[in-house]
Formats: C-alpha cells, structure tokens, sequence
C-alpha cells in the first residue's frame, strides 16, 4: 500500500472538505459554490492521484456538468468519493465500489401523471359505460313498449340481431327466444318471397323502403332503414314493422260512410231531377181534370146526373195522379231511411192469408180497365206468420204495382202465397212486356228503367228498394221475364227467431 505524506493528507482533506460542503451546498440549490469545490478537486487531488497510480475514480467529477440535474448527481457521487477516499488517507486498504446513480424525479412525475391519467380514462370510460347501459336499458324499455308492433334489426342472413315491442306479448313470445332465428322462417308462406326480396334491395344498397303487407284480415306498415357500420358498408338493417289493421278498418270506414254520403248526394240530385220530371204529369193531369170538373159544374144547363157522368173519370184520374205522387214520395223516403240505416226489422204475428186479401182490395183503385188479381194460397191457412209485416207489405205492394203498370188493358195479374216450413214464399206473375234479356243484370240497380219502359211513369227505385227490403228481412228475391210475355218474381222468406 502507498503511503501519502501527511501535509498532503492535510491538504486533500481540506480539499475534500470544501468540495464536501460545495456537496451540501449544491443539495441546498447553491450551485456555485460547488462547482468551485469540484474545480479545486480536479486541480489538485485528480491529477496528482493519477500520476502515482491511485485508482481513476474521481475521473468521473471530471464529466461537464451541464444541467441542474447533473450537478446533484455530481454531488451524490462527489459525497460518496469523499467517505472512501478519507479511508484511504486514513492508510486503509480499500475495495472500491462504483455506483451509477440517476435522477428520477422527471420519471417519477411522467408516471404520475400516466397514472392519473390512466385513472382519468378508466373514471370516464366506467361513466361512459354506465350512460350506454342506462341509454341502452332505456332504448328497451322504449322498443319494448313500441304499440301494435315490433322494432327489429336483422344481419345479412335475416336473423334476428334485436327485437322488441308490445306485438311479441299477443304471441307470447320474448326477444331471447328469437335473436340468432330467421326472421323470414316467422312469416306466412305466401308473404315471405315479397318481405326477403324487400329487405334484400335494402341490403344491396337500394334507398329505405317504406311498404304495406297484407294477409287475411291482417294489414301491417313495414319501413326498413339500411344501418352503415364506420366503413360506410351495410351490415345491418332496422325494420319498424305495425299492425295498421285496426287503422285500415277505420279509413275503410270513413270510406264507405263518405261514399254513401256522396251516394245520398248524388241520390238527392237524381231525385230532384226525376221528380221535376215525374211529379210534372201527374200534376197536370190532377190540374186539368179539376179544371173540366169545374167547368161542368158552372154550366148552368148541367144536372146532378151530368156533372157525376162527367166528372167520374176525372176523380179516377185525380186518384190515380195522387197515388202515383204517393208512391214517388215512399220510394224517396224508403230509400233514404235504407241509406241511412235508419230501419229497424220490427216482426209481427199475423196470418198470411188475410193479409193478402187485403193487400188486394187496397190494389183495386190501382188496375187498368179489364184487369184483374187472382190470388191462390196454398197450405194451412190457420197458420200464422212472424215477420216484419209493414216492410213485407211494401214489397208485394211494390211487386204488384210494378205487375199492374206493366201490364196491358184486360189482362189478369197472378198472385200466390203459401205458407211453407218456418216462413213463406210468394210470388207475383203479369202477363206484360217483359224484361229486355240484356237489362235484367241491372233490375235491381237503383234508379235502372228498362229500354222498354221509358215511356211508362217510374222512378228506377221500386226494384232496388225491394231488394234491400228482402236482404235486411233475411230473405230471397228471383224472377224470370221473356220480352213481349211477361215477369214473375219468387220471394222465399224465413220467420224471425223470437
């Protein structure tokens, strides 16, 4: 071991002292004052240590030091020289240990600030998942309650990726149960060609589609919106599917109530039309015949005898006029109470042959000269019937006006009723001109005159009225015509159930 003189010893320890207390100095922030301890350290322990052979382990002070940081390592290294090399003043043979110490203050700060930024992160993603969960709880509480429907999106295979809505609840069916299933494999066969070939033009880039399908009773509203992931390419669609029957029905409601609105409309034109028409004849002819009855009764030559010769065709022809009037009047009103549903079935027990002799005798004004009803009743005369007897009235009055009208002079009008199992049929047979082959299509039609009869006073509404009359009694109306021959007509009518 080399020995070092003892004023060198002195010396170097001062040195070492000064640069130990620069050390602490530079710990506390006095940067100068370490340097020049380290500066007076260089000058004159290194390069004499070095010359006789001492180890080269204060080289490292002699590193530049450039930095604040290097300058405190620089003292945490100069503080652990001057513990050793004070030994080895001391005469103690010494190992020497070579540490490498690095400030991880800037380190220690970055990690801090990744961790609180990590826990930054993880806070909002944890607040953010829990706003999706809330926003996705609420989207199916929103779908699960969608009424009268189901909202649905389904992936390239039509399966289902989600479902819900209050449709699902009829059928008894969750949306567990159906995610991962075909949606087409649900649909009626005769709609599932349509709906797939629908949902795929969506699929191949086709725009939204909006669309209606309809099977038996059952109408539904469909819309179908494509669904782009990030790429722009459609994975998915959303199909918002409605059960519109019940919206349907309505709007065919309103339908039908506007189109019988415009019925009764164009019923009320048509009738103002025809009654100027027909309302004007026999008005005249009530007018004329009061004007001659008039005048014969201011003849100053008349007699009682004179005037009633005279006049008796006149008040037949007043009669008839009248009548006529009558029944245009009844056929308006029956009809607009029929449009309007204003008609009630109201059945009465009475026997059906004493109605009918009756009916008959109230006809009698109505014949021309010559002609003549027979009536034939077949069955039990004591058997009575039960049916809306005023409404039944109105149809054999109808038939056998419509019989007399159009029928000649002298001939006889064929009038039979019987009473058969659990009702009635009758029928009315003339002797008249016919219904036109062609026109008997449209016998029932309202306001339909046959070519043949225009020349022949009527409102078109006699037929169609019956008709109606025997539908709402829960009956049947048929006939056979031949031109030039004659018509019959059969009515088959059931007793109401009491």
């Amino acid at each position: 071991m080399t020995m070092i003189p003892v004023e060198t010893r002195e010396m170097n320890l001062v040195l070492l002292v000064r640069v130990f207390l620069g050390a602490l100095f530079l710990l506390q922030g006095y940067d100068k004052v370490f340097r020049m301890g380290v500066k007076s350290v260089i000058e004159n322990i290194h390069t004499p240590l070095a010359e006789k052979g001492v180890p080269n382990t204060f080289s490292v002070i002699g590193a530049y030091f450039t930095s604040y940081t290097e300058l405190i390592c620089g003292a945490m290294l100069i503080i652990g020289f001057v513990k050793y090399y004070c030994l080895y003043l001391l005469g103690l043979d010494l190992l020497f240990v070579m540490a490498l110490v690095t400030d991880i203050t800037e380190r220690r700060k970055a990690e801090d600030d990744i961790r609180k930024l990590n826990e930054e992160l993880e806070d909002r993603v944890e607040k953010r998942t829990q706003e999706l969960e809330e926003s996705q709880k609420l989207y199916k509480i929103v779908a699960r309650n969608f009424p009268d429907g189901t909202i649905n999106v389904f992936d390239k295979k039509l399966n289902y990726v989600f479902v819900e809505g209050m449709e699902l609840f009829k059928y008894g069916v969750t949306s567990e149960k159906l995610v991962g299933t075909s949606y087409i494999n649900r649909l009626p066969e005769e709609v599932r060609d349509f709906m797939k070939e629908k949902l795929m033009e969506v699929f191949e880039g086709s725009n939204n589609s909006s669309f209606e399908v309809s099977f038996k009773d059952r109408h539904y509203s469909m819309n179908v919106v494509a669904l782009h992931n990030t790429e722009g390419n459609i994975e998915q669609i959303l199909l918002v599917e409605r059960d519109s029957t019940l919206q349907k029905k309505g709007e065919e409601e309103i339908r039908k109530t506007l189109e019988k609105e415009m019925q009764l409309n164009e019923l009320k034109s048509r009738f103002v039309s025809m009654a100027s028409h027909e309302f004007r004849t026999p008005l005249g002819a009530i007018l004329s015949s009061t004007s001659l009855i008039e005048e014969y009764l201011e003849r100053k030559d008349s007699t009682i005898d004179f005037v009633r010769e005279k006049s008796e065709k006149h008040i037949k022809r007043i009669k008839s006029s009248i009548g006529n009037l009558i029944s245009i009047l009844n056929d308006f009103l029956s009809l607009e109470k029929l449009e309007q549903g204003k008609i009630d079935l109201s059945p009465t027990l009475f026997s059906l042959s004493e109605f009918s002799k009756e009916l008959i005798e109230e006809m009698q004004p109505l014949l021309k000269k010559g002609q003549k009803i027979e009536y034939s009743h077949k069955g039990d005369n004591s058997v009575e019937v039960f049916i809306d007897q005023q409404m039944f009235r109105n149809v054999v009055f109808n038939l056998l006006s419509n019989a007399i009208k159009y029928s000649p002079e002298n001939s006889i009008i064929e009038f039979c009723a019987e009473n058969v199992k659990n009702g009635i049929e009758v029928s009315v047979k003339d002797h008249g001109m016919g219904i036109p082959e062609e026109d008997q299509k449209h016998l029932f039609e309202r306001f339909f005159r046959a070519k043949n009869s225009t020349n022949i006073q009527g409102t078109g509404l006699g037929l169609n009225i019956v008709k109606r009359y025997i539908d709402l009694m829960d009956g049947t109306i048929s006939f056979t015509s031949e031109e030039g021959k004659g018509t019959t007509f059969n009515i088959a009518l059931k007793n109401t159930k009491q």
